[in-house]
């Protein structure tokens, strides 16, 4: 597992926060990305309620693809504390259990189509979708890694009989940039100068949990 702290900032001050992070010896990792997830939960949301209560033992579970590619994945996201890991399965079974999706990106008139499972380990059903820009940096160590998320958007997930559709993408009020990190002791110094740099509000940001109060309260 690994140790990761999420931090609040305003979309408008990217590009200034892109140099901070370069000027600490980071450099982009990968290029920018649209990252997608359909987010899946019970029908009375117990994955989203105890997240809200700040359980310390949690999961999310979501379908997960990146730009308008159909290649997805399914992903468990395993968090104790600062602590989090992920159970990636690539080979999805596309049989019967599972329907399409048409995808739309928000202000974008491309879409496509994938398939979801219908429901997962027989209780978790799909709720809503997120997507959102991503921008990676990497340490000159290799040791530390940071994501800067902006332009997030969700809509909510409805079932129809043989497909699923979304309905209209509602926009975040915030950004969030995620530090992550294998070994506290071996990074403290790297992090401690990251963080002052920075100038962001840690917060227990949930891309999940603030969809569901935009969409369902």
């Amino acid at each position: 597992m690994r140790y990761e702290r999420k931090y609040i900032f305003n979309e408008f001050s990217i590009d200034n926060l892109k140099n901070r992070i370069k000027s600490l010896d980071f450099k982009l990792a990968f290029p920018t990305r649209q990252v997608n997830s359909v987010y899946y939960d019970t029908d009375d949301f117990y994955l989203y309620n105890i997240s809200e209560a700040g359980i310390s033992d949690r999961k999310k579970i979501r379908i997960r693809w990146y730009n308008l590619n159909e290649k997805k994945q399914l992903e468990y996201k395993i968090k104790k504390a600062e602590l989090g890991k992920k159970i990636y399965y690539e080979n999805l079974d596309e049989n019967l259990n599972s329907l399409p999706l048409e995808f739309q990106l928000p202000r974008n008139n491309i879409k496509t189509k994938i398939k979801i499972p219908k429901k997962i380990d027989q209780i978790f059903f799909p709720k809503v979708c997120i997507t959102y820009k991503r921008e990676y940096f990497v340490s000159s160590s290799g040791s530390t890694r940071i994501t800067l998320d902006y332009k997030i958007n969700c809509s909510r997930i409805i079932k129809n009989i043989d497909h699923f559709k979304l309905s209209n993408f509602l926009p975040s009020e915030n950004s969030v940039i995620e530090l992550k990190y294998d070994y506290l002791s071996k990074n403290s110094l790297l992090i401690d100068k990251v963080v002052n740099n920075l100038s962001a509000q840690i917060s227990r940001f949930s891309k999940y949990c603030q969809a569901i109060k935009l969409i369902y309260n």
